[in-house]
C-alpha cells in the first residue's frame, strides 16, 4: 500500500518554496514502511506527475551518462547557441542509435556496450580505407572476412564472426 502527501514547504536558508511529494510504502504482510521524499520548484506539478518524472531519473542519468563518454557531450567547445544545440543533440541521438544497434547485438553477446560499438565500426572504417588502397582488390570472401577480423580488434566483448555484421 503506498500513501501519498504533497505540500508546499519553505525553509529559512532557502529563499523559495519547494513542491514536496512524500510517498509512504507500507508492506502489509510484515508492516515495513519505507519514505520516499520528493521535491520540484515547480509549484504547480501535480503529485502523479512528479512520481512519473522522478521514475525516469536514473534512465536519464545513464542516457546523459553515454553521451558524454561514448559521444563527445563532453568534447565540442563552442558557446554559441546553435552549434551547442546541434552538438548536444546530435550526442543524444548518436546514444539512441546505439541502443538500437546494440539491441541487435546483445542476443549474442549480451555484455556489449558502447565502446564495443566504437571498435567495430571504427575497425571497419580502417578495413575498408585499407582494402581500397591495395592496387587489386581482394574476392568478396576474403574483403569480407579481412573486415570482420579487423572489427574484433578493439572490442571487449567481441561477437562471434559469424554473428557480426560486415
Amino acid at each position: 500500500m503506498t500513501e501519498t502527501d504533497q505540500l508546499k514547504v519553505g525553509h529559512t536558508t532557502f529563499p523559495e518554496l519547494l513542491n514536496v511529494v512524500i510517498l509512504v510504502k507500507t508492506n502489509l504482510k510484515r508492516g515495513a514502511q519505507a519514505h520516499v521524499v520528493l521535491f520540484s520548484s515547480d509549484l504547480t506539478l501535480p503529485a502523479h506527475k512528479l512520481i512519473d518524472y522522478s521514475s525516469w531519473r536514473f534512465q536519464v542519468e545513464f542516457n546523459v551518462r553515454d553521451a558524454r563518454q561514448f559521444w563527445g557531450l563532453e568534447a565540442f567547445m563552442n558557446g554559441k547557441a546553435p552549434p551547442l544545440t546541434n552538438a548536444v543533440n546530435l550526442s543524444f541521438f548518436m546514444v539512441n542509435l546505439a541502443y538500437v544497434l546494440l539491441a541487435h547485438w546483445r542476443h549474442e553477446g549480451p555484455h556489449a556496450g558502447g565502446w564495443d560499438l566504437k571498435a567495430f565500426f571504427r575497425g571497419r572504417r580502417s578495413a575498408i580505407a585499407t582494402l581500397n588502397l591495395l592496387p587489386d582488390a581482394p574476392a568478396a570472401c576474403i574483403s569480407e572476412r579481412i573486415i570482420r577480423l579487423v572489427t574484433a580488434l578493439g572490442t571487449i566483448h567481441p561477437q562471434p564472426l559469424d554473428q557480426r555484421a560486415a
